[in-house]
């Protein structure tokens, strides 16, 4: 997502059903980027998984507003690291988005 000026203000990578990443630039955050995005990838994958690291509260706030829902924990990151992880999914075909 890019700003009037075409400056990059957020991004998302999707590969196949799980969104790998999603950034928002903090000056541009509760401005409803992150949700079209989100949005966006449903519109391609309507079941959407999603890690998020389980001491960010601002993120998985984020993603329990969307309607997703915890599937799995880690307390690992995907490198083996000591970083916990909540695995997230949401079905737009079993109603699970607003």
């Amino acid at each position: 997502a890019v700003d009037e000026s075409d400056r990059a203000v957020a991004f998302m990578g999707l590969t196949d059903a799980k969104m790998e990443a999603l950034f928002v630039h903090p000056a541009h955050r509760g401005k409803g980027i992150g949700r079209a995005l989100v949005h966006q990838a449903l519109a391609l994958q309507p079941v959407l998984t999603t890690s998020v690291n389980a001491q960010n509260k601002q993120a998985i706030g984020f993603y329990e507003n969307l309607k997703f829902v915890q599937v799995g924990r880690s307390e690992t990151d995907e490198q083996g690291r000591s970083y916990p992880l909540l695995h997230l999914r949401i079905d737009v075909c079993g109603g699970r988005a607003e």
